[in-house]
């Protein structure tokens, strides 16, 4: 009885184009132990870091899932990591208020940079490696000299918690998103604001800026995902899946898919133009955090209030 129930289970969950087991993660990075909030590939997509509510950030030789390095020194969870584009370095930032800029190759602290007056829920390099944005509780956008680590700009970039951060293809454009449900655009050169966009999730969790420049999307806290025309500053879809709160984003680098996860540890697939959902994946066994198509474009890795990450094939 119960192995006939359990085949019925399964025959359910795939008409319902959810994946079953053996259609699992090419690989499973475990070592954290306590949630996993971030993760970025590095350039060459041969390794990836992570960043984890115990309190560590790690760097995983993909191949062999091995940790590399360890990365101690916050002073409170690490919730958002990036890696510049050079290969050089990576940042990290913390519940602890500060931004940490390591060496990828070493593990070595290079630099603590201190500006923001409460969490730090997003960093991200622009793509020269040139500016590091910055934005978190503290409601402001803070830019920083790739080269040095200085101060440039600390702008008040909306009425709430700022958890979403994306730089636009050139790097001239950073995008902000939070809890007002606003994403605002602003020149890095002057701190000005470009364009606002609304009509989206009224409490943003993240957002995600095409590789083209030409779409930005936003999930959070509702049942729909939003997608914006950058150019004609437009809604051109709001996307329904199986969620009522989703927590990451990221669009393939050909711009044909974007991925989203959500609360119960599901990964949906979504066909940017025709804006149908391609495939849901049961991916972890808790909220999905973060997401990251590799920069070869081939795979998506995911990391999870499981304490995992996961990297999967593109559908």
């Amino acid at each position: 009885m119960l192995r006939k129930i359990f085949l019925a289970l399964l025959i359910l969950l795939s008409l319902a184009g959810i994946v079953r087991a053996q259609d699992g993660p090419q690989v499973t990075l475990m070592g954290h132990t306590n949630w996993v909030n971030a993760i970025a590939w590095s350039p060459d997509g041969g390794r990836l870091v992570s960043g984890s509510a115990d309190g560590t950030a790690r760097i995983w030789d993909v191949s062999t899932t091995a940790t590399l390095y360890l990365l101690s020194g916050h002073e409170g969870s690490i919730v958002s990591v990036d890696w510049k584009p050079d290969g050089a370095q990576i940042a990290t930032g913390s519940l602890d208020d500060t931004i940490h800029l390591w060496n990828p190759d070493s593990g070595e602290l290079q630099s603590i940079l201190r500006g923001h007056l409460g969490d730090v829920w997003g960093v991200e390099w622009n793509n020269s490696g040139g500016l590091l944005a910055s934005a978190g509780e503290d409601n402001t956008l803070q830019l920083w000299d790739g080269a040095n680590a200085s101060p440039i700009l600390a702008i008040e970039a909306g009425t709430a918690s700022i958890y979403g951060l994306a730089w636009d293809a050139n790097g001239g454009l950073v995008a902000t998103a939070g809890y007002d449900g606003t994403v605002n655009l602003w020149e890095a050169s002057t701190g000005g604001q470009v364009a606002s966009l609304t009509g989206g999730p009224s409490e943003i969790n993240d957002i995600a800026w095409s590789a083209d420049g030409r779409l930005i999307a936003a999930v959070g806290n509702s049942a729909t995902v939003a997608v914006w025309e950058v150019g004609g500053q437009s809604l051109l879809h709001s996307l329904t899946a199986e969620s009522t709160a989703y927590f990451s984003a990221d669009f393939s680098l050909d711009g044909r898919l974007l991925a989203v996860g959500d609360a119960s540890g599901r990964i949906t697939f979504f066909d940017v133009e025709s804006g149908q959902a391609v495939q849901t994946v049961a991916a972890h066994g808790d909220l999905v955090a973060g997401l990251a198509f590799s920069p070869d474009g081939t795979r998506l890795a995911s990391a999870s209030y499981d304490t995992t990450i996961s990297i999967w094939p593109i559908p």
